[in-house]
């Protein structure tokens, strides 16, 4: 198989599972340079938002149980994984990155987000978005 045929393969594979019964469905939210901010430092900005991003996620740190009369599960750390093509995370303009989980109401905190699986010419085949 050659390289182009084997990049194409991988491609639709990564996309099948986005819209398989593994994949969630998440809203991103994230700030934007405010107009006329010269300070290269900013930590707040305009907040924008990408709705009904298809993911996967990956567990990563452990799971425990609250200790009360309802069993609240308490998910540890987390990696989400998004197409690369659909969506831009230049820190440079792009920070505090947030995943809202809409069906558990959850709001996740992103560290980095960091280009996985390079295909060649700049291409990559998705985004991880590593939690804090």
């Amino acid at each position: 198989m050659s390289d182009i045929a084997l990049i194409k393969q991988m491609q639709r594979d990564f996309q099948r599972q986005l819209r398989g019964r593994f994949a969630s469905i998440i809203t991103i939210k994230y700030d934007t340079k405010k107009l006329g901010e010269l300070n290269s430092q900013w930590t707040t900005g305009i907040t924008h938002s990408y709705n009904n991003v298809p993911c996967l996620t990956q567990v990563i740190g452990d799971v425990y149980f609250n200790d009360s009369g309802m069993a609240n599960a308490n998910t540890g750390k987390s990696n989400w994984f998004l197409s690369f093509e659909d969506y831009d995370f230049n820190y440079e303009i792009k920070r505090n990155i947030r995943i809202y989980n809409s069906i558990t109401g959850r709001e996740f905190s992103i560290d980095k987000a960091v280009p996985m699986v390079p295909l060649g010419n700049g291409k990559f085949l998705c985004w991880m978005l590593i939690q804090k």
